[in-house]
Protein backbone atom coordinates (compact mmCIF):
# COMPACT_ATOMS: atom_id res chain seq x y z
CA UNK A 1 0.00 0.00 0.00
CA UNK A 2 1.14 3.51 -0.71
CA UNK A 3 0.09 5.07 2.59
CA UNK A 4 3.09 6.32 4.54
CA UNK A 5 3.55 4.75 7.96
CA UNK A 6 4.80 6.69 10.96
CA UNK A 7 5.72 5.60 14.47
CA UNK A 8 4.01 7.55 17.28
CA UNK A 9 5.17 6.42 20.71
CA UNK A 10 4.31 2.76 21.38
CA UNK A 11 2.12 2.42 18.29
CA UNK A 12 2.20 2.59 14.52
CA UNK A 13 -0.29 4.92 12.83
CA UNK A 14 -0.96 5.63 9.17
CA UNK A 15 -3.74 6.93 6.95
CA UNK A 16 -5.90 4.52 4.96
CA UNK A 17 -9.48 4.49 3.58
CA UNK A 18 -10.11 8.08 4.75
CA UNK A 19 -9.35 7.12 8.34
CA UNK A 20 -6.40 6.23 10.59
CA UNK A 21 -5.02 2.77 11.18
CA UNK A 22 -3.45 2.27 14.61
CA UNK A 23 -1.59 -0.82 15.81
CA UNK A 24 -0.53 -1.25 19.44
CA UNK A 25 1.15 -4.27 21.02
CA UNK A 26 1.50 -5.17 24.70
CA UNK A 27 5.23 -5.66 24.08
CA UNK A 28 6.74 -2.77 22.11
CA UNK A 29 9.38 -5.11 20.69
CA UNK A 30 6.65 -6.89 18.73
CA UNK A 31 5.49 -3.72 16.95
CA UNK A 32 7.59 -4.09 13.76
CA UNK A 33 6.37 -7.65 13.21
CA UNK A 34 2.79 -6.66 14.00
CA UNK A 35 2.95 -3.76 11.56
CA UNK A 36 4.20 -6.00 8.74
CA UNK A 37 1.44 -8.53 9.36
CA UNK A 38 -1.26 -5.86 9.51
CA UNK A 39 0.07 -4.26 6.34
CA UNK A 40 -0.14 -7.60 4.51
CA UNK A 41 -3.69 -8.33 5.70
CA UNK A 42 -4.94 -4.86 4.81
CA UNK A 43 -3.43 -5.27 1.35
CA UNK A 44 -5.58 -8.40 0.86
CA UNK A 45 -8.68 -6.49 1.98
CA UNK A 46 -7.79 -3.58 -0.30
CA UNK A 47 -7.58 -5.84 -3.33
CA UNK A 48 -10.75 -7.70 -2.42
CA UNK A 49 -13.05 -4.85 -1.41
CA UNK A 50 -11.11 -1.61 -1.14
CA UNK A 51 -13.45 1.38 -0.72
CA UNK A 52 -13.72 3.51 -3.86
CA UNK A 53 -11.25 1.26 -5.67
CA UNK A 54 -12.63 0.58 -9.19
CA UNK A 55 -10.28 -2.36 -9.78
CA UNK A 56 -11.11 -4.22 -6.57
CA UNK A 57 -12.46 -7.75 -6.83
CA UNK A 58 -15.80 -6.55 -5.44
CA UNK A 59 -16.09 -3.73 -7.97
CA UNK A 60 -15.43 -6.16 -10.82
CA UNK A 61 -18.01 -8.76 -9.77
CA UNK A 62 -20.24 -9.54 -12.78
CA UNK A 63 -24.02 -9.38 -12.47
CA UNK A 64 -26.26 -12.31 -13.24
CA UNK A 65 -23.46 -14.88 -13.31
CA UNK A 66 -22.07 -17.14 -10.57
CA UNK A 67 -18.33 -16.66 -10.01
CA UNK A 68 -15.75 -17.93 -7.55
CA UNK A 69 -14.23 -15.28 -5.30
CA UNK A 70 -11.11 -15.06 -3.16
CA UNK A 71 -11.16 -16.30 0.42
CA UNK A 72 -10.88 -12.71 1.66
CA UNK A 73 -13.86 -11.46 -0.31
CA UNK A 74 -15.84 -14.58 0.57
CA UNK A 75 -15.24 -13.93 4.27
CA UNK A 76 -16.28 -10.27 3.96
CA UNK A 77 -19.39 -11.09 1.93
CA UNK A 78 -20.34 -13.79 4.40
CA UNK A 79 -19.98 -11.35 7.29
CA UNK A 80 -22.05 -8.71 5.49
CA UNK A 81 -24.86 -11.12 4.66
CA UNK A 82 -24.92 -12.47 8.22
CA UNK A 83 -25.18 -8.90 9.51
CA UNK A 84 -28.17 -8.31 7.24
CA UNK A 85 -29.78 -11.54 8.43
CA UNK A 86 -29.17 -10.86 12.13
CA UNK A 87 -30.59 -7.34 11.90
CA UNK A 88 -33.54 -8.34 9.68
CA UNK A 89 -32.13 -6.21 6.89
CA UNK A 90 -31.55 -3.06 8.95
CA UNK A 91 -27.92 -3.20 7.81
CA UNK A 92 -28.16 -4.06 4.13
CA UNK A 93 -25.04 -4.72 1.99
CA UNK A 94 -26.61 -3.46 -1.22
CA UNK A 95 -25.73 0.01 -2.47
CA UNK A 96 -28.16 2.69 -1.44
CA UNK A 97 -29.95 0.43 1.01
CA UNK A 98 -27.84 0.80 4.15
CA UNK A 99 -29.75 1.43 7.39
CA UNK A 100 -33.20 0.89 5.93
CA UNK A 101 -36.38 0.28 7.84
CA UNK A 102 -36.52 -3.45 8.53
CA UNK A 103 -39.18 -5.30 6.59
CA UNK A 104 -39.05 -3.23 3.38
CA UNK A 105 -37.81 -4.52 0.02
CA UNK A 106 -34.68 -6.63 0.67
CA UNK A 107 -32.56 -7.12 -2.47
CA UNK A 108 -29.77 -8.65 -0.39
CA UNK A 109 -31.86 -11.80 0.01
CA UNK A 110 -31.59 -12.38 -3.75
CA UNK A 111 -27.78 -12.72 -3.55
CA UNK A 112 -26.77 -16.38 -3.87
CA UNK A 113 -23.67 -17.10 -1.80
CA UNK A 114 -22.14 -20.56 -1.42
CA UNK A 115 -19.77 -20.54 1.55
CA UNK A 116 -18.18 -23.94 0.87
CA UNK A 117 -17.59 -23.33 -2.82
CA UNK A 118 -16.69 -19.62 -2.34
CA UNK A 119 -19.04 -18.62 -5.14
CA UNK A 120 -21.49 -15.76 -5.42
CA UNK A 121 -24.22 -14.75 -7.82
CA UNK A 122 -25.31 -11.12 -7.71
CA UNK A 123 -28.59 -10.54 -9.58
CA UNK A 124 -28.65 -7.90 -12.29
CA UNK A 125 -29.43 -4.47 -10.91
CA UNK A 126 -28.11 -5.24 -7.42
CA UNK A 127 -24.86 -3.55 -6.37
CA UNK A 128 -22.90 -4.40 -3.23
CA UNK A 129 -21.66 -1.93 -0.61
CA UNK A 130 -19.79 -3.73 2.16
CA UNK A 131 -17.54 -0.89 3.35
CA UNK A 132 -18.70 -0.77 7.01
CA UNK A 133 -18.43 -4.54 7.46
CA UNK A 134 -15.19 -4.81 5.45
CA UNK A 135 -13.43 -2.36 7.75
CA UNK A 136 -14.63 -4.10 10.91
CA UNK A 137 -13.74 -7.52 9.44
CA UNK A 138 -10.26 -6.20 8.60
CA UNK A 139 -9.73 -5.06 12.20
CA UNK A 140 -10.78 -8.49 13.50
CA UNK A 141 -8.60 -10.30 10.98
CA UNK A 142 -5.49 -8.18 11.62
CA UNK A 143 -5.72 -8.55 15.40
CA UNK A 144 -6.24 -12.32 15.15
CA UNK A 145 -3.29 -12.81 12.78
CA UNK A 146 -0.90 -10.76 14.92
CA UNK A 147 -1.94 -12.57 18.09
CA UNK A 148 -1.58 -15.96 16.42
CA UNK A 149 1.76 -15.37 14.70
CA UNK A 150 3.54 -13.18 17.26
CA UNK A 151 1.75 -14.48 20.38
CA UNK A 152 1.32 -11.01 21.84
CA UNK A 153 -1.56 -8.86 23.02
CA UNK A 154 -2.55 -6.48 20.24
CA UNK A 155 -5.03 -3.71 19.51
CA UNK A 156 -5.89 -2.79 15.92
CA UNK A 157 -7.98 0.29 15.25
CA UNK A 158 -9.41 1.36 11.90
CA UNK A 159 -11.12 4.62 12.69
CA UNK A 160 -14.05 3.80 14.94
CA UNK A 161 -13.54 0.03 14.69
CA UNK A 162 -11.27 -1.48 17.35
CA UNK A 163 -10.36 -5.17 17.69
CA UNK A 164 -8.14 -6.75 20.33
CA UNK A 165 -6.61 -10.21 20.60
CA UNK A 166 -3.83 -12.06 22.32
CA UNK A 167 -2.96 -14.58 25.01
CA UNK A 168 -5.62 -15.32 27.61
CA UNK A 169 -5.37 -13.12 30.66
CA UNK A 170 -3.72 -10.37 28.63
CA UNK A 171 -5.23 -7.57 30.68
CA UNK A 172 -7.26 -4.65 29.35
CA UNK A 173 -6.79 -1.84 26.86
CA UNK A 174 -7.64 1.76 27.71
CA UNK A 175 -9.84 3.06 24.90
CA UNK A 176 -11.09 6.61 24.45
CA UNK A 177 -14.61 6.73 23.00
CA UNK A 178 -15.83 9.90 21.33
CA UNK A 179 -17.41 11.25 18.17
CA UNK A 180 -16.42 14.11 15.87
CA UNK A 181 -19.00 16.50 17.34
CA UNK A 182 -19.24 15.20 20.91
CA UNK A 183 -18.56 17.68 23.71
CA UNK A 184 -17.37 14.88 25.96
CA UNK A 185 -15.67 11.51 25.74
CA UNK A 186 -15.31 8.35 27.80
CA UNK A 187 -12.40 6.14 28.78
CA UNK A 188 -13.22 2.44 29.06
CA UNK A 189 -11.06 -0.57 29.89
CA UNK A 190 -11.58 -3.20 27.20
CA UNK A 191 -10.37 -6.72 28.11
CA UNK A 192 -8.19 -8.40 25.51
CA UNK A 193 -10.39 -10.41 23.18
CA UNK A 194 -13.25 -7.92 22.98
CA UNK A 195 -13.97 -5.28 20.34
CA UNK A 196 -15.43 -1.78 20.25
CA UNK A 197 -17.10 0.03 17.36
CA UNK A 198 -18.41 3.57 17.14
CA UNK A 199 -20.81 4.67 14.39
CA UNK A 200 -21.47 8.33 13.62
CA UNK A 201 -24.72 9.55 12.09
CA UNK A 202 -25.36 12.20 9.52
CA UNK A 203 -27.21 15.29 10.67
CA UNK A 204 -30.89 15.04 11.45
CA UNK A 205 -30.82 11.64 13.13
CA UNK A 206 -31.99 10.98 16.70
CA UNK A 207 -28.68 9.38 17.73
CA UNK A 208 -25.45 11.23 16.97
CA UNK A 209 -22.99 8.48 17.87
CA UNK A 210 -23.39 4.90 19.04
CA UNK A 211 -20.62 2.82 20.60
CA UNK A 212 -21.01 -0.92 21.17
CA UNK A 213 -18.76 -3.54 22.81
CA UNK A 214 -18.93 -7.12 21.52
CA UNK A 215 -16.88 -10.29 21.14
CA UNK A 216 -15.74 -9.22 17.68
CA UNK A 217 -15.58 -6.00 15.71
CA UNK A 218 -18.02 -7.10 12.99
CA UNK A 219 -20.73 -7.64 15.61
CA UNK A 220 -19.93 -4.35 17.37
CA UNK A 221 -19.94 -2.43 14.07
CA UNK A 222 -23.18 -4.05 12.96
CA UNK A 223 -25.13 -3.09 16.05
CA UNK A 224 -23.57 0.36 16.47
CA UNK A 225 -24.74 1.18 12.93
CA UNK A 226 -28.22 -0.15 13.62
CA UNK A 227 -28.41 1.82 16.89
CA UNK A 228 -28.12 5.10 14.98
CA UNK A 229 -31.63 4.64 13.66
CA UNK A 230 -33.14 2.46 16.38
CA UNK A 231 -31.39 2.25 19.75
CA UNK A 232 -34.13 -0.03 21.04
CA UNK A 233 -32.86 -2.76 18.68
CA UNK A 234 -29.87 -3.22 21.01
CA UNK A 235 -32.17 -5.03 23.41
CA UNK A 236 -31.95 -8.06 21.11
CA UNK A 237 -28.20 -8.73 21.37
CA UNK A 238 -27.95 -7.21 24.87
CA UNK A 239 -24.55 -5.64 24.17
CA UNK A 240 -23.05 -2.85 26.31
CA UNK A 241 -23.56 0.44 24.49
CA UNK A 242 -23.18 4.20 24.84
CA UNK A 243 -25.49 6.41 22.78
CA UNK A 244 -25.13 10.15 22.33
CA UNK A 245 -28.45 11.67 21.29
CA UNK A 246 -28.79 14.60 18.89
CA UNK A 247 -29.28 16.92 21.89
CA UNK A 248 -26.05 15.68 23.47
CA UNK A 249 -27.70 13.59 26.18
CA UNK A 250 -26.05 10.27 27.05
CA UNK A 251 -27.77 6.91 27.26
CA UNK A 252 -26.15 3.74 28.64
CA UNK A 253 -27.32 0.23 27.86
CA UNK A 254 -26.61 -3.27 29.17
CA UNK A 255 -23.84 -2.58 31.63
CA UNK A 256 -21.90 0.21 29.95
CA UNK A 257 -19.91 1.87 32.80
CA UNK A 258 -21.47 5.27 33.44
CA UNK A 259 -18.45 6.37 35.46
CA UNK A 260 -16.36 6.15 32.28
CA UNK A 261 -17.37 9.75 31.46
CA UNK A 262 -14.10 11.24 32.64
CA UNK A 263 -13.05 13.54 29.81
CA UNK A 264 -14.79 16.81 29.04
CA UNK A 265 -13.87 18.75 25.94
CA UNK A 266 -15.19 22.26 26.22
Amino acid sequence: MSAQQQLHGPAYEWALWSTTVRVVTADARALPSARRLVDAELAHVELAAGPRRPDSELARLPSGRRVRVSSTLAAILGAALRAAEETDGALDPTTGRTLRTAGSDEPWRSIEFDVAAQTVLVPRGVLLDVDPIARAWAADRCAAVVADVVDVGVLVSLGGDIATAGPAGGGAWEVVVTGPSDDRAAIVAVPTGLAVATATASSGMAVRTATVVAADCVTAATWSSVALTDGDRLTTPGLPARLVAADGSLHYLHGWPEDAESIHNN
